[in-house]
């Protein structure tokens, strides 16, 4: 009996002469010790698995900051992969009228929240080394004027 990983590989070179992508699919089926149970369950792996690569490779063009590549969710589908992270679909309330687009206004280009007073002044850490705890502080501080209005910015404490 021919072992899931030969029959895929035969399928696939059965069928026509691998691709690069199909090719780099056997190699992440090897990898990662993937089995499928079926020709048609191997076909959706590997559908999925040419979806991510085409994101991978547009990705990889446009940024140059950082590279994507394979990983071990390569063959899942986005439902799969959403489904395993626990992600739900949650419905998007309605603006509570404190948004632009709520006011049909055009949003304007750039808002300076420091002269339009929704930030605090800047406090000194002294020797407390934890400046992530400060700035963490008054985003949030800032954050929560901005939706409650300017009476509604509050000191808080950073311990």
């Amino acid at each position: 009996m021919r072992s899931l990983f030969s029959t895929a590989v035969l399928s696939v070179a059965s069928a026509t002469i691998m691709d690069e992508v199909e090719f780099s699919f056997i190699q992440f089926i090897a990898k990662y010790g993937r089995n499928y149970s079926s020709r048609t369950e191997f076909n959706e792996r590997l559908a999925n698995f040419k979806f991510i690569n085409d994101e991978i490779i547009r990705h990889n063009s446009e940024s140059s900051t950082t590279t994507h590549g394979h990983n071990k969710f390569s063959d899942m589908s986005r439902s799969e992969y959403r489904q395993m992270l626990g992600l739900k679909d949650i419905p998007v309330p309605e603006p509570n009228g404190n948004t632009y687009a709520s006011n049909k206004t055009k949003a304007p280009a750039s808002v300076n929240w420091v002269t339009a007073g929704y930030v605090n002044a800047i406090k000194d850490q002294g020797q407390c080394n934890s400046g992530w705890a400060f700035a963490a502080t008054a985003a949030n501080e800032s954050s929560y004027a901005i939706n409650h209005g300017k009476s509604a910015l509050y000191n808080l404490s950073e311990q």
